[in-house]
């Protein structure tokens, strides 16, 4: 809108359809209100694995005094993963929706989505679930939760690693895995069947399996106090400070050794990666 002071307009060698006053002040106008309707999580990343099955919650909370309408849907934030030019682990149709189709005044409603990965499926999916908000205080880009997701398969060769003593000595073998916690605010992969570890071997000097005893295994974490993004904040309690974002397992192994060279064999399983030490004599 602009508001003239006075009658003054720009001299145009041309008609215009309308006068461009001089002496103008521009006005323009917004009117917020207050979106009424909470949403937790706003994003879903997890590793899945090809030929899965996993099931995701999303939290909505009506705030406001009147009922509000969604209609979930998968799209509206579609992308490739790693570049719109590359093609997609899987289509938005392996990911079902079961959804009330009102949140009600001052309540609570819960959207279930279903993820079936295909056998063979390969890479990512990026992409979002559009709740269609029936409130037009909440901006199409508020109104989603967005999807990541990471395909993998497990592994079913062992990774190897040969190397030589000089000494006969007791030969220790430590192996640490490093997880990443993906953010399982919705459900997702993590469960007790998903605890990382190790299938490990050892091979002589004369080809053979040399016989090893593990002697210890450990869990670390690191835990922030900042609190977690995965309570809906209408059911936040002192319990939901605690966010733990990366954990680690550790086991250790010990085998009679001689000189000559030995080969090291560790498969691992739901491991995203891990390290290896081999030491050679005491270790005290």
């Amino acid at each position: 809108m602009q508001i003239a002071f006075t009658d003054d307009v720009m001299q145009t060698p041309y008609p215009m359809p309308y006068p461009e006053y001089i002496n103008v002040f521009d006005l323009g106008l917004e009117v917020w209100k207050p979106p009424t309707i909470q949403i937790q999580p706003s994003y879903i990343h997890d590793r899945v694995e090809s030929g899965g099955e996993y099931e995701y919650k999303i939290h909505l909370k009506n705030v406001g005094e009147e009922d509000i309408g969604i209609d979930p849907k998968i799209g509206g934030e579609r992308g490739h993963y790693g570049g719109r030019d590359m093609i997609p682990a899987f289509e938005d149709d392996a990911i079902t929706i079961d959804a009330p189709s009102v949140v009600p005044a001052g309540g609570t409603a819960t959207v279930n989505m279903h993820l079936v990965v295909p056998d063979g499926a390969k890479g990512g999916y990026e992409g979002g679930l559009n709740l269609n908000i029936d409130d037009p205080s909440i901006n199409d880009w508020e109104g989603g939760v967005h999807l990541g997701f990471d395909v993998w398969s497990q592994p079913t060769e062992p990774f190897t690693k040969a190397f030589t003593t000089k000494i006969a000595a007791p030969i220790t073998i430590e192996i640490t895995s490093s997880q990443y916690q993906y953010d399982m605010c919705g459900g997702g992969s993590s469960t007790d069947d998903e605890e990382p570890s190790f299938d490990v071997t050892l091979k002589g000097p004369s080809g053979d399996d040399v016989t090893l005893s593990r002697t210890m295994a450990a869990y670390q974490g690191s835990v922030d106090l900042g609190g977690s993004n995965c309570a809906p904040p209408w059911e936040i309690s002192s319990s939901g400070m605690y966010n733990e974002g990366h954990t680690s397992y550790i086991e250790r192994y010990t085998a009679d050794g001689a000189a000559g060279d030995w080969t090291l064999g560790v498969l691992p399983h739901y491991a995203e990666r891990f390290g290896y030490t081999i030491t050679i004599g005491d270790t005290d």
